[in-house]
């Protein structure tokens, strides 16, 4: 089982909402406040990350995807719309401040794990 390791991706790609007497929320493209860069979640065994524990890294549950796409390393984070890797389709999110980086890896991410959107073009495109 893959683990996040010194990636954060997610906490600065993505909204971050925490919630511990009162609400935080980050913006995208903000890194959440609770970030120790590159050693991770400050706050990941507290209940203030309940709803940073819901969402599941499309990197960490499909060991399909190669190393060099983690998110910290390709600037792309993958989430599946389902709970099923193989019958799910995948949403992407880049770093727009790694946008080169990022456009590139997106090319091949796509041919391992398509978005509902690809996927329907290319039915449409046979």
């Amino acid at each position: 089982m893959r683990k996040c390791g010194d990636c954060t991706e997610c906490c600065t790609t993505l909204k971050v909402r925490i919630v511990h007497g009162e609400e935080y929320l980050s913006k995208y493209g903000d890194t959440c406040k609770y970030v120790m860069h590159g050693k991770g979640c400050s706050v990941w065994d507290n209940e203030k990350s309940h709803f940073c524990k819901l969402f599941n890294c499309g990197w960490l549950v499909n060991e399909a995807i190669p190393e060099k796409f983690k998110p910290n390393k390709c600037g792309v984070v993958i989430k599946y719309e389902g709970t099923d890797v193989e019958t799910s389709f995948a949403k992407y999110w880049c770093n727009e401040r790694d946008y080169k980086n990022a456009k590139k890896s997106m090319k091949e991410l796509l041919k391992i794990a398509p978005t509902r959107e690809t996927t329907k073009n290319q039915i449409i495109a046979k």
